[in-house]
């Protein structure tokens, strides 16, 4: 495991190969507590490569704090693309002038067109899932007017209650990537009827049981239940990063659907009100 302190204090290296070397590794190592750091260095790097290990490593942070630092780097022709798909990554309105300025480039307006997507700007197309691996976190989808099922979805582009499921109808952004095109901000289709909730829902608690910060969704086994409650991770009430760890005890609105139960507004509960252990 790569020394964090040692490296953020590479960031500040008089040289430009060891910062981006530094910046590289923190991204690698995935810790949030380096963006800070990433950012000021960001601002500072003059040289292409410490731009791009920099960008790529806030890409992996996937960190909001870094989008006004981003945004204003996203002005330099020579390091538009990364800095653009980093802010793709993190898919926030702040970045639309970010975007749109891409499109005008040649080399940028494929990440200009994917930010666009992933906040419901252009492109709107609609099909049906062909076929969609929960195991991988994946799947593929079938264009109206397509014969073959040819466009890439990740679950991350997932805008659904629950997991989709194959044959269901969905309309997407199509983004002619090269060499494969692929699909952001998935939702299904809005002449589907909405799933039926026989209630509003009512308070309950429950522990994770296990949950998928990658794919942004998983399980709450439901106290005193026997069905687990499907959570995805915007109903999350939490800022920043929303996560949730396997035994993690929560609270939160359980409303049933055509699919099962379903975990809303969901608030981890803090240590002083956890239950006291059984006495043995």
């Amino acid at each position: 495991m790569p020394d964090i302190a040692a490296l953020l204090a590479d960031l500040k290296a008089p040289d430009a190969a060891t910062r981006g070397e530094a910046a590289f590794l923190l991204g690698e190592v995935g810790d949030r507590r380096a963006t800070v750091a990433l950012v000021e260095a960001l601002g500072a790097a003059q040289a292409l490569f410490e731009v791009i290990a920099i960008a790529r490593a806030l890409r992996k942070l996937a960190d909001k704090r870094a989008v006004p630092a981003l945004v204003a780097k996203a002005r330099d022709p020579a390091t538009q693309f990364w800095v653009v798909e980093a802010l793709a990554e993190l898919a926030c309105s702040e970045a639309l002038p970010a975007f749109r300025d891409a499109l005008a480039s040649r080399n940028a307006k494929v990440v200009g067109v994917i930010g666009l997507a992933r906040l419901g700007d252009p492109g709107l197309a609609s099909g049906t899932v062909a076929r969609f691996m929960a195991e991988r976190g994946f799947g593929f989808l079938r264009g109206a007017r397509e014969r073959r099922a040819s466009i890439f979805f990740h679950v991350r582009d997932w805008d659904g209650d629950g997991p989709p499921s194959d044959g269901q109808f969905v309309t997407f952004h199509h983004v002619d990537w090269v060499p494969k095109p692929f699909a952001a901000r998935v939702r299904p289709h809005p002449r589907q009827e909405a799933p039926a909730i026989a209630d509003p829902g009512e308070p309950r608690t429950g522990v994770v049981r296990w949950f998928d910060a990658t794919k942004g969704y998983g399980f709450v086994r439901v106290d005193g239940g026997t069905d687990d409650a499907f959570a995805h991770h915007r109903e999350i009430v939490a800022r920043g990063f929303r996560n949730l760890a396997p035994g993690d005890r929560v609270r939160f609105v359980c409303r049933r659907s055509e699919r099962g139960l379903r975990a809303c507004s969901i608030e981890p509960l803090p240590a002083a009100d956890l239950d006291p252990p059984s006495p043995t």
